[in-house]
């Protein structure tokens, strides 16, 4: 199984298109949410069936350590789950 991550600051459209065309039965797609995002934003990824929200989750800063501390945060979620055999982490660029 493939574990597919993605950090995730705001627009959850795009995310949940990424999460969409990800859809398979042999992989799971794992979102860190910027901490400072909005229950709004929480709700609507929490209505795709086809991602799930890791619990872990830090205030985000573009440049900063905080986006190293979220990227580990999405690897122990993703090492946790045993049938998992490989990580690919995503960004915004991986949505076209």
């Amino acid at each position: 199984m493939i574990a597919y991550l993605i950090l995730a600051h705001n627009n959850p459209h795009q995310v949940i298109a990424l999460a969409n065309k990800l859809k398979s039965p042999n992989s799971i797609v794992l979102v860190h949410l910027d901490k400072r995002a909005d229950t709004e934003i929480i709700n609507q990824l929490n209505t795709c069936p086809n991602l799930q929200l890791i619990i872990e989750r830090h205030p985000v800063y573009w440049g900063g350590f905080s986006m190293v501390e979220a990227t580990l945060a999405l690897l122990k979620a993703g090492v946790k789950r045993t049938n998992v055999e490989r990580l690919v982490l995503l960004g915004r660029v991986d949505l076209s």
